[in-house]
């Protein structure tokens, strides 16, 4: 039966779900798995990951703030992220629902259901499906543990790298490279796919994905764009933390990350109760930014109130302040 003829259910119908998950007809299924799977990666993941900490609900390493980091340490990664998002709004809105063959020379063809490469040889064992609930089951065991290992030990930039790493390794690369060398597929098709089998049955999917795509493209390379006003205006925040005995004579840490300024070497923490290192002023002590990251312990010249603050400032107008615990 073809996936056309299919009455696809509303998304609370989950035991319609469960039936075309299952179903023998290969063509549904694949497409079925490409709904359940794609959609709360995007709905349910992506995108809460990224809102929730842009309203200061929480501080995590988003996808967009790692690459923003990487672009603070290599600017041209920016042009990698502009050519990948065109590659991808391409491909999402030019594939076709329903395209196979082989190659001219017969060495690899289309898998017409999931959208990946096959290498056709003839050492290969015969196509077979990969578990999908080992698969997902196993891919979020290995990307927790590694990633908690990596944020530990490594902290917060190697545990970023390593999450996202991760994460797109199992829900793109891996799916790929079991298709092409083993002739393998996973149940759920790639985005490319899924897209062009949601744009058969609402026309309206397409520009709502190139939108999406430009929007991310813009908000990537331009990172932290739509917050580029208020880093020309310096008063985003650098939200610095204060932990620590807060008595005279007791020794605080106050530590932050400074990714959003423009590529400062060192920062200024400034307090009434901090001694002053002789350069920066009273209360003040330069600190050197490693990595994003800045962080000092200093010893309180008195107990401070609850009217007493710390600021840092990184060669622009104060960006950032907090009170003492």
């Amino acid at each position: 039966m073809a996936s056309s003829a299919v009455t696809w259910p509303w998304p609370w119908q989950l035991r319609k779900w469960w039936d075309l998950l299952h179903s023998p007809d290969e063509e549904v299924c694949r497409e079925a798995w490409g709904y359940v799977f794609w959609i709360p990666v995007i709905l349910l993941l992506f995108l809460p990951a990224e809102l929730v900490p842009a309203f200061g609900a929480a501080n995590w390493p988003t996808f967009s703030t790692t690459i923003g980091h990487l672009e603070y340490l290599f600017g041209p990664t920016a042009l990698l992220v502009v050519a990948l998002m065109v590659f991808t709004a391409f491909n999402a809105l030019a594939r076709r629902r329903r395209e196979t063959g082989l190659s001219a020379d017969g060495s690899y063809r289309l898998d017409a259901h999931g959208g990946r490469i096959v290498w056709r040889n003839a050492k290969q064992p015969a196509r077979e499906s990969v578990p999908m609930w080992a698969y997902l089951l196993g891919s979020a065991v290995v990307i927790a543990g590694l990633a908690t290992i990596a944020f530990v030990f490594g902290g917060y930039w190697p545990g970023a790298y390593v999450l996202w790493s991760l994460v797109a390794f199992f829900v793109v690369v891996l799916p790929s490279i079991l298709a092409f060398f083993f002739a393998k597929h996973v149940q759920f098709p790639t985005l490319f796919r899924t897209v062009a089998n949601l744009r058969s049955h609402v026309d309206m999917v397409a520009t709502a994905v190139l939108a999406f795509l430009v929007v991310l493209a813009v908000h990537l390379s331009l990172y932290p764009w739509p917050n580029v006003a208020h880093v020309v205006q310096v008063d985003h925040q650098i939200a610095p933390s204060v932990s620590g005995s807060a008595v005279k004579g007791g020794t605080v840490t106050v530590s932050g990350t400074v990714e959003n300024c423009a590529r400062p070497a060192k920062v200024v923490v400034r307090s009434r109760v901090f001694p002053e290192d002789g350069s920066s002023g009273v209360g003040a002590t330069t600190v050197n930014v490693h990595g994003g990251h800045y962080s000092l312990k200093i010893k309180l010249l008195a107990t401070p109130t609850s009217k007493d603050t710390v600021s840092v400032f990184c060669g622009r107008p104060e960006v950032g302040e907090t009170h003492f615990k």
